[in-house]
């Protein structure tokens, strides 16, 4: 048995100077598996709003059991995703979005750099 825990992680961007490219790159350098084609097919975006030109891009989860190591890889996946949206500062909002089998949900607000 194992515990899966889903997470996601929702960037909104104000404008769009993201090097999504550079983003993609880096989550299809996380292969470390043979079954795992890319982290990068997690990624989806960037969306354009309908108005006010807000851009969203979203890493969605990896469907693996705590402690496994693809687990492990949608860990370093979030992190560089959300580092990759920090780095544009004021122009853009990252949440982290967790639900699991108990279908306890909880959302945090990694768009400030953690001290």
């Amino acid at each position: 048995m194992g515990y899966i825990k889903h997470q996601a992680v929702i960037a909104v961007v104000i404008d769009d100077s993201s090097d999504v490219d550079q983003l993609r790159r880096q989550l299809a350098e996380l292969i470390d598996e043979p079954f795992i084609s890319s982290a990068e097919q997690l990624l989806v975006g960037p969306t354009p709003s309908l108005v006010n030109g807000y851009v969203t891009y979203a890493l969605l989860p990896d469907g693996s059991k705590e402690g496994w190591s693809t687990s492990d890889l949608g860990d370093r996946a979030r992190q560089i995703f959300i580092d990759h949206f920090r780095a544009l500062g004021s122009c853009s909002q990252v949440i982290e979005v967790s639900f699991d089998e108990d279908s306890v949900t909880s959302a945090v607000d990694v768009s400030a750099t953690e001290d």
